[in-house]
């Protein structure tokens, strides 16, 4: 165990104002107490409430203090979480081999761990442009869509290298479905176990570690 910085993920939050969708496959058991992915029910079909805590949000996110909230994913307090009038918040606690789907529009954080705590899941998004006129992204029909991907990952990591906000995510190594785990992926796996590193599994075939 060591001092880390708060996880920003375990805020009550909206990934974004229009619907879109993340999947956690989990490859083992997640108990209640292990910090489990946790959700609002309902809270992806905005009430009234909701449409206007978002307004007010909206109009001071691009000052608030909390750097999550100006870059549009827009964070709760428990208190007024309360106050939007949605059921109870619901906690995953679920068996190896669980694939967990959720609109991420909806209210939502990781859960608390009330212990030392290790998660191992296969985690992918979707996410489109609102403001274009149809639906998905000219992205996937384009050539060469794999290459653009990458790309534009290692935009992303070069630009979290040099701000050092890559919240600690690094390349690991390319998978497909129809490919057999290989011993460096069980290497992973077992230091995931041990809190050392998290596999990450985004689209089809590639993979991420992040040191615990």
């Amino acid at each position: 165990m060591r001092d880390a910085p708060p996880d920003v993920q375990s805020h009550w939050h909206s990934d974004t104002f229009f619907p879109t969708v993340k999947s956690w496959l989990f490859l083992d058991d997640v108990t209640a107490g292990e910090a489990g992915f946790t959700y609002v029910p309902g809270s992806h079909h905005p009430t009234r409430r909701h449409l206007a805590w978002e307004r007010r949000m909206s109009i001071t996110a691009a000052r608030s203090p909390d750097a999550m909230t100006r870059e549009g994913s827009l964070r709760v307090e428990e208190a007024v979480l309360a106050r939007l009038g949605y059921p109870t918040p619901r906690k995953l606690a679920v068996a190896a081999n669980t694939l967990v789907i959720a609109d991420t529009s909806g209210l939502h954080r990781r859960g608390l761990a009330e212990g030392a705590a290790c998660r191992i899941a296969i985690w992918a998004y979707g996410r489109g442009s609102p403001f274009q006129p149809w639906p998905g992204s000219l992205l996937p029909s384009l050539p060469g869509r794999g290459r653009a991907v990458r790309a534009f990952w290692a935009a992303q990591d070069l630009l979290g290298h040099l701000t050092r906000r890559n919240g600690g995510w690094r390349w690991v190594d390319e998978r497909s479905p129809a490919m057999p785990p290989s011993a460096q992926i069980g290497t992973w796996l077992d230091q995931a176990a041990e809190g050392e590193s998290l596999v990450r599994a985004t689209g089809k075939a590639a993979c991420r570690a992040r040191r615990g």
